[in-house]
């Protein structure tokens, strides 16, 4: 993510040219993220298929938001597209995928795991594919963490207060079915907060 002018990855810098080398270090392991192919390539297989595909397009369109947040001091947020089986949901998901060569992982995860993967896309996106693996509430507090950008306070062994580590992405996932529908399963109704930082695309 960003730091001062400079964008870093695992494996590169960009920005403003600086005496000084700037390393990533981190307790957590390294996103993987893998470029494969040319941007021509990209834009011949990848980028003329989305042309006229509105789904497509702003699935490539919210991966490119990601980097831009900081920028414009703009808070988190996630699209949700949700339908049947076989309609594109999840095709969406790789379409954007293709932009950073970044994973797709799952809704059905612990909470410690999905803290990790969103510190690990930070300033960037995180995929998340199958809303419907999970239940009502672990789905409502697992969007609520990534629309707010932070992690859950905890206590270290002493008992003192690990500090709560932030983060600013962009969330694409998908399911078969809303978050609203999803948190009415356990008695839960959306908060207006969640409405506007996860957004519903049929």
């Amino acid at each position: 993510g960003w730091h001062g002018e400079n964008f870093i990855l695992p494996h590169r810098v960009y920005g403003a040219a600086s005496r000084e080398r700037i390393v990533l270090q981190q307790d957590i392991p390294q996103a993987v993220l893998k470029i494969q192919g040319t941007l021509d390539e990209w834009q011949k297989h990848v980028g003329a298929l989305c042309a006229g595909n509105s789904r497509l397009t702003l699935a490539v369109s919210a991966a490119l938001c990601g980097p831009l947040l900081h920028l414009l001091g703009e808070e988190n947020f996630g699209l949700h597209f949700y339908g049947g089986s076989s309609v594109g949901k999840t095709t969406a998901l790789v379409v954007a995928a293709s932009i950073y060569g970044c994973p797709i992982s799952s809704w059905r995860t612990t909470d410690n795991a999905a803290e990790s993967n969103a510190r690990q896309a930070n300033d960037t996106l995180l995929l998340l594919d199958e809303l419907s693996q999970v239940d009502g509430c672990s789905a409502d507090a697992m969007a609520y963490m990534l629309g707010n950008g932070t992690t859950k306070a905890r206590s270290r062994r002493d008992g003192s207060a690990k500090a709560v580590e932030r983060f600013r992405l962009v969330f694409l996932s998908s399911g078969e079915m809303g978050l609203a529908a999803k948190m009415m399963e356990c008695g839960k109704n959306p908060k207006a907060g969640q409405t506007v930082r996860f957004i519903e695309i049929p």
